[in-house]
């Protein structure tokens, strides 16, 4: 699993150690199914504050392709925290999907040959 931070400068520097290490620990139960992830921190507001801190997850997957999550939130930390949560949420429903598909697939070709 490749990992990008891409943290707006406007925002603390010592962020990316932090979110590197959020975005290894929730998405560990993945990384044989992950290429790549970009994790985006950005403020959209700038000093005024408010809910402004926008947090994407940007993954490439061998089994369920390109997934963009986004989340908006008051704090860095909620942002974050939020988007991984749905990545991780979104990535169980869509390898769930995928195996579906396979199991009911196969137990076409099995009755088929039957």
């Amino acid at each position: 699993m490749h990992l990008e931070c891409h943290i707006d400068k406007s925002l603390p520097s010592q962020i990316r150690e932090t979110t590197e290490e959020r975005v290894v620990s929730k998405l560990s139960r993945f990384q044989e199914q992950i290429k790549d992830v970009s994790v985006t921190l950005r403020d959209l507001n700038g000093p005024k504050g408010g809910v402004d801190i926008q947090c994407r997850v940007h993954l490439n997957c061998e089994m369920t392709g390109e997934t963009v999550i986004e989340e908006t939130a008051e704090n860095v930390g909620s942002a974050l925290t939020g988007a991984l949560d749905r990545t991780v949420h979104t990535l169980a429903r869509k390898r769930d999907q995928v195996v579906k598909k396979q199991r009911q697939s196969a137990t076409i070709r099995g009755a088929a040959e039957e």
